[in-house]
């Protein structure tokens, strides 16, 4: 008995310990993700669309350089989420018609 108590105690001890660092680095994560933002919303067409939908965040000044820094794909009308740093961005959606996820004059949303 003295000694499955000791490994009882032992093993007891050890998931303490690793809770405890569990805890840590949930503190350090939730640290991290203060730093977000979320921005979403939701995609949809006037009309029945197969294609899929592409929603776009890219950020640059107010000339023609953009860059892109993050995408969702949507099938038919849904709803898409990013999370950012502050800062300001642009945000377009187009319906990928031919699946490739680059706009090619494919109808705008």
């Amino acid at each position: 008995m003295p000694r499955l108590t000791r490994h009882f105690t032992a093993s007891l001890l050890l998931c303490s310990l690793l809770a405890g660092c569990n805890l840590l680095e949930l503190r350090d994560q939730a640290k991290r993700l203060e730093q977000y933002i979320v921005v979403s919303g939701t995609v949809s067409t006037d009309f029945p669309s197969k294609s899929s939908l592409v929603v776009v965040l890219s950020q640059g000044d107010s000339g023609n350089d953009f860059e892109l820094v993050d995408h969702f794909v949507v099938s038919g009308a849904g709803r898409w989420k990013f999370f950012v740093k502050p800062g300001k961005y642009y945000l377009s959606a187009f319906e990928d018609r031919d699946g490739d996820l680059v706009y090619h004059d494919e109808p705008a949303l």
